[in-house]
Order: C-alpha cells, then sequence, then structure tokens
C-alpha cells in the first residue's frame, strides 16, 4: 500500500489489523514500492494507491501505469481525496480495479473490495485446479486406452 499522509496510514493500519490482515506492506513513495515489485521476494496480492503522493514523484495513475507493465492482473485500488469524475474514470481507464474516495465511507469499501478480490482470487486458483485435473484425467485415459489397445493386440497374436 502507498500512502504518503502518516494519518491516514495509520488509520489504515488499524483497520487492516481489526480485519486480521497483519501482512500488508506500507510504502511512502511510488518508487519504493516499485523497488519491492521489482526486486522483492514476495507477490503482492494486491495494490492499493493513494492518487496523490507527495515528493514530487509519480501521482496514482503514473504508478498504476508501471505497476501494469509489471503484472497485468495485479489488482490496484486507487485511494484519493479527489472526488473528480475524470480523475476517477482515467484510473479505471488505465486499469485500475477501482476507485475508493476518501470518505466516512472507503474503510467499507477497501473491506469490501479486498473480500471481493479475495473471493475471485480463489475462484481463479480452482478453475486452475480444475484445467489441472481435466488435462490429468484427459491423460490418464489416453494412457488407458493405449494400454488396453497394447494388452489387445499382445492377447490377438
Amino acid at each position: 500500500m502507498v500512502e504518503d499522509d502518516p494519518f491516514y496510514s495509520q488509520f489504515l493500519q488499524m483497520h487492516f489489523k481489526s480485519m486480521k490482515l497483519t501482512n500488508v506492506v506500507y510504502f511512502e513513495t511510488g518508487e519504493d514500492l516499485m523497488q519491492e515489485l521489482l526486486y522483492g521476494k514476495e507477490k503482492p496480492f494486491m495494490c492499493i494507491l493513494d492518487y496523490n503522493i507527495d515528493g514530487g514523484g509519480m501521482n496514482g495513475n503514473e504508478m498504476l501505469r508501471e505497476i501494469k507493465k509489471f503484472d497485468s492482473n495485479l489488482p490496484v485500488i486507487i485511494l484519493s481525496g479527489q472526488e473528480t469524475l475524470s480523475v476517477a474514470v482515467h484510473s479505471l481507464r488505465n486499469g485500475a480495479y477501482d476507485y475508493v474516495i476518501k470518505d466516512e465511507y472507503a474503510f467499507q469499501k477497501i473491506q469490501n473490495l479486498l473480500e471481493k478480490i479475495n473471493r475471485l482470487k480463489s475462484l481463479e486458483r480452482e478453475e486452475r485446479a480444475l484445467k489441472y485435473m481435466k488435462v490429468y484425467f484427459s491423460f490418464s485415459i489416453v494412457i488407458i486406452v493405449v494400454l488396453l489397445i497394447a494388452l489387445n493386440h499382445y492377447f490377438d497374436l
């Protein structure tokens, strides 16, 4: 998660702890996040980006484009104090999973999105497992058929 406002970051951290999310990594800049994405050992489950990141670096949409170059399937939520529709639309067009305005409902919206992303990731894992099982089953059938043909040929001699 990239959030340069230390107070808002603290509130989010407390909220995530209340949700029993203990493996959240916080960054003050998008550049720090990119270093972790490029050179870190673990692939993130998702990213939350503040749209207006202080420090003269990239804004949330610029970071979003860089993240999508790294991993086009990584869900990215843009979190912003801006209520401008054009900024939200631009974020979504750039590949954001969602755009959340920093208001009194932001924490609940983020929690709902995390649960939704978790369900989708679970479904994707199940789909991959089913595809693997289908291939394995098909391969097993082919082997059985080949063995039956070979046995039939062997006993017909």
